[in-house]
């Protein structure tokens, strides 16, 4: 258990990490948020996080994270709204 959480905190998604961790370097982590705003990591700075935790990303207070997935470096991600409006 996560007993680093605080109570306005909540966990928004569980990906598994590449089975080799040296492999961690080829890939990209994108984080999307509600108000449209959108960052890439390289993976592999995330393989390694302390009991803390990492910011790996700040928000606006009235902003939060809806989406986070895990990419090639060479591939494209497209993000769509409830209403069907894409964006590449």
């Amino acid at each position: 258990m996560l007993s680093v959480l605080k109570s306005h905190q909540s966990i928004s998604s569980i990906m598994p990490m590449p089975e080799d961790e040296t492999d961690s370097k080829n890939y990209q982590i994108i984080f999307a948020t509600a108000q449209g705003k959108v960052r890439k990591n390289s993976l592999e700075d995330f393989s390694s996080i302390n009991a803390s935790g990492k910011i790996a990303m700040k928000l606006d207070n009235n902003d939060k994270i809806v989406g986070v997935k895990i990419c090639k470096e060479n591939q494209d991600a497209i993000l769509s709204t409830k209403l069907g409006k894409c964006i590449r």
